[in-house]
């Protein structure tokens, strides 16, 4: 199994990074060697395909976006997306990530797509009742097409994910799309995931195929439930919707949920080695010399002004020096500094991709007490969610950070103009920004759209927008738009377009 989980990844680095050349790996020598697929090898598909996705392209795009990085003087690699300007073809391996590929039961596996491979999955455990991997493909689909339409606003989803071939799939409007996925979970997790091997259905013991839990389902129920409590959250700022959110959190909060806050959920299947390193770390370290990304300014100031330990995890000092030094955002070069001068970008070749951390789940459900109550501690899942953030950095935490007084004591007192509870939602925001710092680029990138934190944001100093405006989206994919009539023309202005539930369209 682990060859192909090997083989996987050799695929996915060559589809969703850099081109590969014809020797990168041998299709020839496909260890599956099946003329029709299984859940246990389609599974691991749709999975390592969204921890590529996410720990790649995106990554980077989410973390210059998210001001947590920026374009370094000796390389021109992303200075368009630094400066908010995107390529009609950009990002089409992505898109196709998601999206393309043959049927399942045919002999050409190749390139299923994610959410197609994941809804394979799904629809062949409804056939035997097998509740187990059905849980695990839903909780998967759910989370990758949450990154998807957050990153686009509409897109294929109902017609796109049929059994049958739909070259020309119609686009779903995300908040109808977001109602779907809360259905879809609330159905999975109603199912007994009881195993009962004197049956010939039913839910199926689950083993390395799960490259997340390996097969620990209480695991798999936490993670839907949170990736639930994230749809409901991301809507907090649409007006028609804000009572159902309430509703929403509080039924899941009182039914004694239980989410990941104590099991992170990540892909740790990396190794140093050819077509099995970290996606960000094989592209930008191993292949472009680590010469594209340094440190934003933003992220940067913020760590030192608050004298975070964390910046030593997160970014190297500049060359011969304990000094750290960064770029303002979408500086490009115009202060003359070289590579040398400036602090790096901490990576390796056995990261994890995570899905969602435990300091993230921690965020979540300190901002739900802020918002809702429902008898949770919003002071005391702050304070643990920067702790677990500590943690898993590996760094010592010093108490005084969060004691009265300290630079990260949770507010007490309303800020300037802000009320109390906003001010309460700004701090657990910002420290949720840095927790994602090298890890969640999309996602501090569509939480700074839905928040306007944190609040030290700078627009590019060479942006392409209007004066003020930051990136909302990436424009639709150009070759969906060529090939398929109910697609919304691709339009680069499109960038500057508040998604659904962002601040700025609402």
């Amino acid at each position: 199994m682990k060859k192909i989980y090997h083989y996987l990844i050799a695929l996915l680095v060559c589809s969703v990074g850099t081109s590969c050349g014809d020797d990168y790996f041998d299709i020839n020598t496909d260890p599956n060697a099946a003329q029709s697929s299984t859940i246990e090898l389609t599974l691991p598909s749709g999975i390592a395909g969204t921890a590529y996705v996410l720990g790649g392209r995106w990554q980077i795009l989410g973390s210059i976006w998210g001001q947590h990085w920026t374009q370094s003087p000796d390389a021109q690699q992303y200075r368009d997306w630094d400066r908010y300007f995107i390529d009609a073809n950009d990002f089409d391996r992505q898109w196709s990530t998601f999206y393309s590929g043959a049927d399942r039961g045919s002999a050409n596996l190749d390139g299923a797509g994610i959410l197609k491979d994941l809804e394979f999955v799904r629809s062949e455990a409804v056939e035997v009742e097998d509740w187990t991997h059905f849980l695990i493909a839903t909780t998967m689909r759910a989370y990758a097409t949450q990154m998807l339409t957050d990153m686009y606003g509409d897109i294929p989803f109902t017609e796109a994910l049929q059994g049958t071939a739909n070259l020309a799939p119609t686009f779903d409007a995300s908040p109808d799309i977001y109602d779907s996925l809360l259905v879809e979970l609330d159905t999975a997790l109603s199912k007994d995931l009881t195993i009962d091997t004197s049956t010939p259905t039913g839910p199926r013991t689950v083993g390395n195929e799960d490259l997340v839990f390996n097969g620990e389902m209480e695991n798999w129920v936490r993670f839907a439930n949170t990736v639930k409590l994230k749809l409901y959250l991301r809507q907090t700022n649409v007006t028609e919707r804000q009572a159902a959110v309430e509703s929403g959190v509080s039924e899941l909060i009182n039914s004694g949920a239980e989410f990941l806050t104590n099991t992170s959920a990540l892909v740790q299947v990396f190794a140093d080695a050819d077509d099995q390193r970290n996606p960000f770390y094989s592209t930008e370290v191993f292949r472009f010399g680590d010469v594209n990304l340094v440190a934003s300014n933003t992220s940067l100031n913020f760590l030192l002004e608050n004298g975070d330990p964390r910046i030593e995890a997160l970014y190297t000092p500049a060359a011969n020096s304990d000094t750290f030094v960064g770029l303002p955002q979408g500086n490009l070069n115009d202060g003359g500094q070289e590579n040398d001068d400036l602090s790096r970008v901490v990576s390796s070749p056995i990261a994890p991709v995570y899905f969602i951390t435990q300091a993230e789940t921690y965020f979540l459900l300190a901002e739900v007490a802020v918002r809702y109550g429902l008898g949770l501690d919003a002071q005391a899942l702050y304070e643990e969610g920067i702790r677990a953030s500590f943690d898993r950095l590996g760094v010592t935490f010093n108490e005084s950070l969060i004691a009265d007084g300290g630079n990260y004591a949770f507010p007490s007192a309303a800020e300037g103009s802000l009320t109390l509870e906003e001010t309460q939602i700004k701090a657990i925001i910002t420290q949720k920004w840095i927790e994602l710092n090298g890890i969640g680029g999309p996602e501090a990138f569509y939480e700074f759209n839905r928040t306007g934190y944190p609040s030290e944001f700078t627009v590019s100093a060479n942006s392409t927008l209007s004066p003020g405006q930051f990136p909302q989206r990436l424009p639709n994919d150009i070759d969906e738009a060529n090939r398929n009539p109910n697609s919304p023309r691709s339009n680069r202005n499109q960038v500057s377009q508040g998604v659904w539930w962002s601040q700025q369209a609402n």
